[in-house]
């Protein structure tokens, strides 16, 4: 985990995932920490563009595995300028994208808190 500072803003957070078990399960992980909420979960990219529109999170994490043609559209709205950060996480290769900014391979739970720290904003 991250070090604790108190002072540090929450990085609120979308989940998109049609897979319950990874959306829970990463909810579980990133609740342990005072430093991430997640402000909901979606399965569809309706849902999401819609939720996004509405919460504002300061990060979306959204589930690549497999290939979905709405996921495929969302990533690329939200690439087209939505008003958030969006990490591309992907299962089947531990493959993590934060858009316009890096590519790497995450190796551990560390490397995926400081990868959502990052996309926030928020690792100064």
């Amino acid at each position: 985990m991250p070090p604790v500072d108190d002072t540090a803003k929450t990085i609120t957070i979308l989940v998109v995932s049609n897979h319950a078990m990874f959306a829970r399960g990463l909810e579980s992980l990133l609740n342990q920490s005072p430093h991430f909420q997640i402000l909901g979960q979606e399965t569809s990219a309706a849902g999401a563009i819609e939720q996004i529109n509405n919460i504002y999170p300061d990060v979306v994490i959204v589930d690549s595995t497999g290939t979905s043609p709405e996921k495929t559209e969302l990533r690329q709205i939200l690439q087209a300028g939505a008003a958030t950060n969006v990490i591309d996480l992907s299962l089947t290769d531990n493959n993590l994208c934060i858009y316009q900014a890096s590519q790497k391979t995450v190796s551990s739970v560390r490397d995926l808190l400081e990868a959502i720290t990052q996309a926030a904003g928020k690792d100064d």
